[in-house]
C-alpha cells in the first residue's frame, strides 16, 4: 500500500487551499461532551501558526471540558478534516492552465504526449529518464503538432542522518510500493525485473519484513536520494541533466531520521523546483 501523505504534505495543502480561495477566516469546529457543535474562528493568516502549535481558547465556556482555574485549552485542527466551503478562485487565471497527465508505461505516455502539456513521472531513476521521454516524444509525433512537453519527476529524498536508518526507511517505502502491480510492471519494463524478483516473492508469500530487506541496495540508490547534502544535490542535478523539467521533492519521513529539504534547496518546503529551461 502506497505511504500516505505526511503531516508536512496535508498542511502545504492546506495552506495552498486557503490561499487560492482568498479565505479570511477559518472555523475550527469541535464538540463538547454532550454531542454539541462548538466553534472558534481565527483570522486565516493565523493558519500556519495554528497547525504548528495549536490555539488557544477558554475552556471554561464548554460543557464539562474545565473548570475557571484550568480554562486555559488549545486547539490542535486535524487537517485531514479541512474543507473550504462554496471554493472558488479568489484571483482570476491569467493564463491557460496546463494539463499534466501522469504515465509510467508506453501506452499512457504516448497519451500523456499526444494531449498534454506535461508528463508527471514517479519512482524512477536519472537512468530511466530518457526511456521514459522517448515514449512521451513519440505521443508528441502522433500530435502531429510541434510542441514541448513538460517533463515533471516526483523525487525521494531522505537527507543526512545515519545513513544506514535513512537506507532502511528508503527499503519500506520502496517494498510498500513496487509490490503494487502497476509499479510492479513498470519497473520490469525498465529491466529491474530480475533485480526485484526475490523482494517481490517474499512480499507475495506474506513474508512482508524479509521482503522489505531483499530490496537491492542498487534499486534503493537508483530511486531513492539518500546521503550527505552534497550527494543528494548532485544527483538531483542528474535529473535535470537526464531530461527533467521540473522536479517536484517528496520527503521519505522515517522517526529516526529527521532533515530539511533547506538543506539541498532554497525553496520553501514542499515547493516545486523549476528548471530555467522551463
Amino acid at each position: 500500500m502506497a505511504a500516505r501523505a505526511t503531516p508536512a504534505d496535508l498542511a502545504d495543502d492546506v495552506l495552498a487551499q486557503a490561499e487560492a480561495a482568498g479565505t479570511r477566516y477559518i472555523d475550527l469546529q469541535f464538540t463538547d461532551v454532550m454531542g454539541a457543535v462548538k466553534t472558534v474562528t481565527i483570522p486565516a493568516d493565523q493558519l500556519p501558526d495554528t497547525i504548528e502549535h495549536g490555539t488557544w481558547f477558554d475552556g471554561s465556556s464548554v460543557e464539562s471540558f474545565a473548570r475557571t482555574a484550568e480554562s486555559d485549552m488549545y486547539l490542535v485542527p486535524d487537517l485531514e478534516t479541512f474543507r473550504v466551503e462554496g471554493f472558488r478562485f479568489s484571483r482570476p487565471v491569467r493564463s491557460a492552465i496546463p494539463i499534466f497527465l501522469a504515465g509510467l508505461r508506453p501506452r499512457a505516455l504516448h497519451l500523456a504526449g499526444e494531449l498534454g502539456d506535461g508528463v508527471l513521472l514517479n519512482w524512477l531513476s536519472p537512468d530511466d529518464v530518457p526511456t521514459v521521454r522517448a515514449e512521451v516524444e513519440k505521443g508528441v509525433a502522433a500530435s502531429g503538432q510541434q510542441k514541448h512537453i513538460e517533463v515533471a519527476c516526483r523525487v525521494f529524498v531522505c537527507v543526512g542522518g545515519d545513513r544506514e536508518m535513512a537506507e532502511q526507511a528508503a527499503r519500506r517505502y520502496l517494498a510498500a510500493y513496487v509490490t503494487v502491480p502497476v509499479y510492479e510492471q513498470f519497473h520490469r519494463w525498465l529491466g529491474r525485473g530480475d533485480l526485484l524478483a526475490p523482494m517481490l516473492a517474499a512480499w507475495r508469500e506474506g513474508r512482508r519484513r524479509e521482503a522489505v530487506q531483499l530490496v537491492p541496495e542498487e534499486v534503493v540508490r537508483d530511486l531513492v536520494l539518500y546521503g550527505d547534502v552534497e550527494d543528494c544535490r548532485t544527483r538531483l542535478e542528474r535529473y535535470h541533466a537526464a531530461g527533467v523539467d521540473t522536479i517536484i521533492h517528496s520527503r521519505v519521513m522515517d522517526q529516526h531520521v529527521r532533515f530539511d529539504l533547506r538543506d539541498i534547496c532554497s525553496w520553501r518546503l514542499g515547493a516545486v523546483e523549476r528548471n530555467s529551461r522551463s
